[in-house]
Order: C-alpha cells, then sequence, then structure tokens
C-alpha cells in the first residue's frame, strides 16, 4: 500500500493542489447564485463590465470588417442587470451574460499549469497566453452567433441534436471545444514549456 502511495504521490499531489486552488471559485460562484443583488453588483462593476464590452466591441469590429452593418447597446431588457448585445441590422440581437465570460474555463485553465511543476515566470506568461486565446475563440464564438442570427432567426437558443440521445446548445459546444483547447494547452505545457530552464 505505501508502495502505491509513493508511485502516485506525484498525481496525488498535484490533484490536491487543483482542489484546493478550485474551491476559491466554487465559493464565488455559490455566492452569486444564491444572491442576485451581489451577481447584479459583479456584472455591472470591473472586471466583469469591462470585458463583456470588450469582447462585445470586437466582435462587432469584426462584423464591420466583414461589411455588415452592426448596432452595440447596453440592454437591461434581456436580464435585469444589464448585458451588452449586437446585432446585424434586421436581424436578432446577441447578448453576453455573466455565464457567457468563460470564468470557469479560464480558471480551470490556470489551475491546471498553477498546479504542476515549472517555473512560474513561464507559468505567469504562459497562463496569461492562455485566457487570452480562450476569449479570443469566444469573441469568435459570439461573432458566429450574431451573424447566424443576421435574418431573424434566433440560434442561442437551438440545440444540436446527437442520435436523439445527447442534446448540446452553443454553451455546451463551445465549452466541449474549450476543453479539448485547454487539454492540448496543458499537454503542450507537461511535455515542452515546464521543461525549460529559467
Amino acid at each position: 500500500m505505501k508502495s502505491l502511495f509513493t508511485k502516485y504521490k506525484p498525481l496525488i499531489w498535484y490533484l490536491s493542489k487543483m482542489i484546493l486552488f478550485t474551491i476559491p471559485l466554487f465559493i464565488v460562484f455559490s455566492i452569486l447564485r444564491s444572491k442576485p443583488g451581489v451577481q447584479a453588483y459583479v456584472s455591472e462593476s470591473f472586471p466583469v463590465y469591462d470585458l463583456s464590452k470588450l469582447l462585445m466591441v470586437c466582435s462587432q469590429k469584426l462584423l464591420i470588417l466583414f461589411h455588415y452593418d452592426t448596432s452595440f447597446v447596453f440592454t437591461k431588457d434581456i436580464y435585469y442587470y444589464g448585458v451588452f448585445a449586437i446585432q446585424i441590422k434586421g436581424g436578432v440581437e446577441t447578448f453576453i451574460g455573466f455565464t457567457c465570460l468563460a470564468i470557469g474555463l479560464m480558471w480551470l485553465f490556470m489551475v491546471m499549469i498553477m498546479a504542476y511543476s515549472g517555473n512560474w515566470k513561464y507559468k505567469f506568461f504562459y497562463i496569461l497566453f492562455g485566457l487570452i486565446l480562450i476569449q479570443i475563440l469566444n469573441v469568435f464564438r459570439i461573432t458566429y452567433l450574431t451573424w447566424l442570427g443576421r435574418n431573424g432567426e434566433s440560434f442561442a437558443q437551438k440545440q444540436l441534436s446527437i442520435f436523439g440521445l445527447i442534446k448540446l446548445d452553443h454553451h455546451a459546444i463551445f465549452n466541449l471545444f474549450i476543453y479539448i483547447v485547454i487539454f492540448f494547452l496543458f499537454i503542450f505545457w507537461v511535455e515542452v514549456v515546464s521543461k525549460k530552464k529559467s
């Protein structure tokens, strides 16, 4: 039994650090879900408000680049605490709520890298690179959903059925895609970056 523990000690230590780093996120999300007033305050505060605005402005600029006439608004019609929304003229509004910011996915990536061994200077820049990449992919998702709704049909609530067994909406598909991206980023960290000497 002792030899088995010794054999898996690095894995157990890594998973323990991941759990320890993840506890604050669960506490924060629990508070946000149970207290709407706190969620409203956080959603209208830096950095959540500014990240939402940045993502929507980038999506709008991308659509303008492809010659689509878009409008950009902050509205309280969708969520009581207010959200940013964009739309192509004549199309459906695409809005970004708190859950659309990929905060949980970013935290997962950060925790995976922080808990693993490696130079902290490399960790900082690698985590920064990963977070920016996740948000760039998020901009493409928002842009794509807005483009799909350009003819007045909302795609945000539609679900993709896989053999009639599993139904996935755009959140689930995006999350699955980002999990794959995070997995490959982690493998690259383990096999290449973490082995570099400072």
